[in-house]
């Protein structure tokens, strides 16, 4: 089994996690450790893309949108840029190889895809399809990190 079906062994998408890791420029020649932060860096930067379309959506749609749309878009902004700092907080935990915070950080970022979710008052969700895509970049994470050797001694 290579590196790349090691750290993803865990996965609850595998082939995703396995194409994702993959074609990453950055995973040729890496090790677990190195994934790991990979997968981190790659659910953070679609953490940013998901927080500008939100952003975008808010500004180019501000009078077509209903009330709760509105705050559910922007309760989803402020959801994203946590989930940007719970990432940002797990590459300095990966760095002091603390993966048990690694894990905390990915599911409180998983959260914040939940509370996103829930801030449309019933109304249907104008980012579901992309919460679901950032959780399974955050399960990949979690994936990852599991594969770590403990101690982070690989």
């Amino acid at each position: 089994m290579n590196l790349i079906q090691q750290a993803c062994q865990h996965a609850p998408h595998k082939d995703l996690c396995i194409d994702i890791l993959k074609n990453d420029p950055n995973s040729k020649g890496a090790d677990l450790t190195g994934l790991a932060y990979i997968a981190i860096r790659l659910a953070g930067a679609y953490a940013s893309e998901v927080d500008a379309h939100l952003r975008s959506l808010l500004i180019n749609n501000a009078t077509t949108l209903s009330p709760v749309v509105q705050q559910g878009v922007a309760d989803c902004i402020e959801h994203y840029s946590d989930a940007n700092e719970q990432l940002d907080d797990c590459i300095a935990a990966m760095s002091t190889k603390n993966f048990k915070d690694v894990e905390v950080w990915v599911n409180v970022a998983i959260s914040d895809a939940d509370y996103c979710d829930d801030s449309f008052s019933g109304e249907k969700s104008v980012v579901l399809q992309k919460n679901e895509a950032f959780r399974q970049l955050c399960n990949n994470v979690l994936a990852v990190v599991k594969a770590l050797p403990p101690h982070g001694k690989e």
